[in-house]
């Protein structure tokens, strides 16, 4: 199995991840958006994205969505990415 080893599953699209996320920015500045697709994981959003902070950054953006599991994330649904 080829991969880094940094999280477990397949690595988001990162060509589609960088074009969705860019796509779907909201106007206040602070989040963009990223509708998660089959087989997407916080870490591989994360690592697609170069998010700062990691799927840690991403999870804290997205509690009141996701709940206390972080693994609980589905297709279709859309987070928020955490932006500087």
């Amino acid at each position: 199995a080829s991969g880094s080893g940094r999280h477990r599953g397949p690595s988001a699209d990162e060509s589609k991840a960088v074009d969705g996320a860019a796509k779907s920015a909201k106007s206040s500045g602070r989040h963009a958006s990223y509708d998660v697709r089959p087989g997407d994981t916080l870490a591989s959003i994360a690592d697609s994205l170069d998010l700062e902070g990691g799927w840690r950054a991403l999870y804290d953006a997205n509690k009141d969505a996701i709940g206390t599991d972080a693994n609980h994330i589905f297709a279709g649904q859309t987070l928020d990415v955490p932006v500087e």
